[in-house]
């Protein structure tokens, strides 16, 4: 199958992991994906030549993508936040099927929803509200769930000594005000080293906020190796699972509150919302030693929630499996039963 992705900007963040991780299993299953962006950054420009993916980056490409389109023969278009209206639009023009993903509560365009063949939800939390918004729409609404790579996203670390936490997010507002509640905690936390997996606009004015000793990892390529420095990992949505994968202890939060340790207690109701810090516990300072305490100053426990973290991973965010199930929604629109 010829698959075109569409996406505004690719430069750090969960929705542009997750759109790398099935072009390149759509790829290796012997599939052609095809990804436009108005934005890349340099780093993604990389790791897609490096994959073979052809691309097309043009912020104003009017009449070339339908033309690009057409010469590549593309059988289906799949839009992503904040470009959905630009595919289905296209979609309209071409008389190619639709399909659309909400990676979670930004990019919605109810406008659109006729014109698409079938819209996933990243989580059962965005399907819930989809469904309340558009009720029209439950018939072509699915959920399937962020993949990861559980042959790269694996354990190849020695227990630590319970010293290295690690965060992972871009350096947006959002996450800015996460960082300030955990330099905070880390004051708290004598000999604990804190290490950043992340780049974004708000990167310098971080690192001038950030207490001494922060160790910096800027843009990581190799993620699974920085999750393997850390005895915990704190993230949200996508890094959570791969910290998961890695086998390492993960404490989800946004700006938004804190969910804390994802436990065999607390996963599925985390999961439901995707790991983005809705629980309804607030993002405090206090909160977050409480776990962090219990997970590094405990190291029969942390090993306990690392093993028991990769086996769920591997239970449940297989990539593969999130990848045939994308295809399998392609080819159902390709290839209707009649």
């Amino acid at each position: 199958m010829r698959i075109m992705h569409l996406a505004e900007a690719l430069v750090f963040g969960g929705l542009e992991t997750q759109l790398l991780s099935l072009c390149q299993d759509f790829k290796r299953m012997g599939h052609h994906p095809y990804v436009f962006a108005r934005l890349m950054s340099s780093e993604f420009l990389a790791q897609f030549k490096e994959l073979g993916i052809e691309y097309m980056v043009d912020g104003t490409p009017g009449e070339r993508l339908p033309e690009y389109i057409r010469e590549q023969d593309i059988q289906v278009l799949h839009g992503h936040p904040v470009v959905i209206p630009l595919a289905a639009a296209l979609g309209e023009q071409l008389h190619i099927p639709v399909v659309a993903t909400y990676h979670g509560f930004f990019g919605w365009n109810l406008k659109t929803h006729g014109s698409i063949h079938k819209l996933i939800c990243i989580s059962q939390e965005v399907y819930d509200k989809v469904a309340m918004a558009d009720p029209g729409v439950v018939n072509k609404l699915m959920v399937i769930q962020n993949g990861i790579d559980i042959e790269r996203f694996k354990p190849f670390h020695k227990p630590g000594n319970g010293n290295k936490v690690l965060f992972i997010g871009r350096m947006d507002q959002d996450k800015r005000y996460s960082l300030k509640i955990i330099f905070e905690t880390i004051k708290a936390l004598p000999g604990i080293e804190l290490l950043v997996a992340g780049s974004g606009p708000y990167l310098d004015q971080l690192r001038a906020e950030a207490p001494p000793g922060v160790r910096w990892l800027g843009y990581v390529s190799d993620m699974p190796a920085a999750i393997n420095q850390a005895d915990v990992a704190i993230g949200t949505g996508r890094g959570v699972r791969e910290a998961m994968a890695c086998g390492v202890p993960a404490i989800a939060l946004d700006a938004c509150g804190y969910d804390g340790l994802v436990t065999p207690e607390t996963v599925k109701f985390l999961e439901y919302q995707n790991f983005m810090g809705r629980s309804g516990r607030p993002l405090n300072p206090e909160n977050v030693l409480e776990d962090m305490k219990k997970i590094l100053y405990d190291p029969e426990y942390r090993v306990t929630i690392g093993q028991w973290s990769r086996k769920y991973a591997k239970d449940n965010y297989d990539a593969t499996s999130a990848a045939l199930k994308h295809l399998l929604v392609y080819n159902e629109l390709i290839n209707p039963i009649r």
